[in-house]
């Protein structure tokens, strides 16, 4: 808490740098907690908007300065990002066809073309339908082959 006032995290780094900086050992291990701390809250969005950057980088400080937490922390940090990066990756690979690649811009942003969407193309347009004998549709350049 801040004992009887709100609790900034800035004003206390700034603090402790500089009680650091005129050799205060107490200040370093404090700081280590604090630094461990700060990079919790980015990682959580408790108070500040969610910045995994950040968070890591108040880890590596926290680490610097001896705390052990902030290992583990740290490590946590690093799996989750790994694991949103996964689910992102699946749910593009979901989305886009990556076996193909689209002859006019190389994207891979690749969809094939449905039966059910070709056919309502065909209803409405007809023989104009600028889907018959086209099979992917590019969602870079919006070309269909």
């Amino acid at each position: 808490d801040g004992n009887g006032v709100s609790r900034d995290y800035v004003k206390a780094e700034t603090y402790y740098l500089k009680a650091i900086k005129y050799g205060n050992q107490q200040a370093k291990s404090n700081y280590a907690i604090l630094a461990n701390n700060i990079g919790v809250a980015y990682t959580d969005g408790n108070g500040v908007a969610k910045d995994y950057a950040k968070a890591e980088a108040y880890y590596l400080k926290a680490i610097e300065y001896g705390n052990e937490t902030a290992k583990s922390n740290l490590e946590k940090l690093k799996q989750h990002i790994a694991a949103v990066n996964g689910q992102e990756k699946l749910e593009r690979a979901k989305y886009y066809n990556y076996k193909y690649t689209c002859p006019y811009c190389k994207s891979h942003k690749v969809k094939p073309i449905g039966t059910l969407n070709r056919a309502f193309s065909v209803h409405m347009w007809g023989l104009a339908s600028s889907k018959i004998g086209k099979d992917f549709k590019c969602d870079n350049c919006k070309s269909t082959w």
